[in-house]
This record gives structure tokens, sequence and C-alpha cells, in this order.
């Protein structure tokens, strides 16, 4: 099986390391991401949708946000679901997923106050079948809709976008 570098928008390498506290800028097109302490945007990559031209869509957890990736592994877009999907902590964007490697501190407050869940972020995602539309799903509830709970985190949210501009995805 071949693997694939990713890359940010401006050519640096990405990582799977947990973000921890970091929150790159937004800058250009590009909204807040999250960056793990190493300077790189870090990326937990959970759906890939490829499309004609070679580029793909991936969805990620940290987020949770959907990356749109050229062919040969290069971050041309992302897109953030709406405010109430993003993980926040101190009432700041906060992208730890409670997964610190070895020395790293926990996230304070362990879990967000709202947002999704810590590793729950986009899970899966498709393309409808004529190309009009992505449709990526939750994993879990957010915590403000009883993802603070494994006993009420089942009943999650669907998003649909036109994907018609695909650099710039839309809420259908």
């Amino acid at each position: 099986a071949d693997t694939m570098l990713l890359t940010d928008d401006k050519g640096a390498d990405a990582t799977g390391l947990d973000p921890l506290n970091g929150v790159r800028a937004a800058s250009g097109d590009m909204p807040i991401l999250p960056q793990a302490d190493n300077g790189k945007l870090a990326l937990d990559n959970e759906a890939i949708v490829r499309l004609p031209d070679g580029s793909m869509f991936i969805s990620d957890e940290y987020g949770p946000n959907i990356y749109r990736f050229s062919a040969d592994g290069h971050l041309l877009s992302a897109t953030q679901p709406p405010a109430a999907f993003g993980p926040m902590r101190h009432g700041t964007p906060n992208f730890a997923s409670d997964n610190p490697g070895p020395g790293a501190a926990e996230p304070d407050p362990k879990d967000p106050e709202t947002g999704r869940q810590n590793n729950q972020g986009l899970e899966g995602m498709a393309m409808t079948p004529d190309g009009k539309f992505l449709i990526a799903v939750l994993q879990s509830a957010p915590r403000q809709d009883g993802g603070d709970s494994p006993a009420t985190r089942q009943n999650t949210r669907a998003l649909v976008y036109d994907a018609s501009d695909l650099a710039h995805l839309k809420l259908a």
C-alpha cells in the first residue's frame, strides 16, 4: 500500500500529535486550525473522499474539520463545522483530545465544556452519488447535546454541505 505525507498550506509536514493547547491563527482563507507543540498542523484523519480530479476531502477529529488536499497531499482548503461543534475550554477554542504525548500535560479541564467530545470528531464522510453534496457525521453528540455522558451521546448530527465550490463548502 502506498502512503502519502500530508502537508499544510505552506508545504510543511503535518503531524498526528495531539494539539494540546495549540491553535494556529487564521490566515487568508484558512480558519483557526489545530497545531501541535512542534508547530505542525495536527490532524487525526478519519474519513477520505477521493474526488474525480484526484484531490480529496479528509475529515478530522481534532477540529473537527474537513480538509481538502491535492492529489499529492498539499492542503488546499479547510472547512470548520458550525461553532457548536468546536471544542471549547475556558471559553476559547482548544483542540486537545486528551491524548498527550510523553511528558505533556493533560488539557485543563480534561473534557471540553462544549463542542465535540475528546477524540470524537468527524468520524464519517461521503459524497452523494451525483457529487453535489458532501455529508459528514460527528462520532457522537456534542457535549452540550448530551455528549458528556456515554448514556446520552449516541444521537449525533450529520452535516450536509453544498459541494458545488470545492474550495468553499457551504452548509446546504
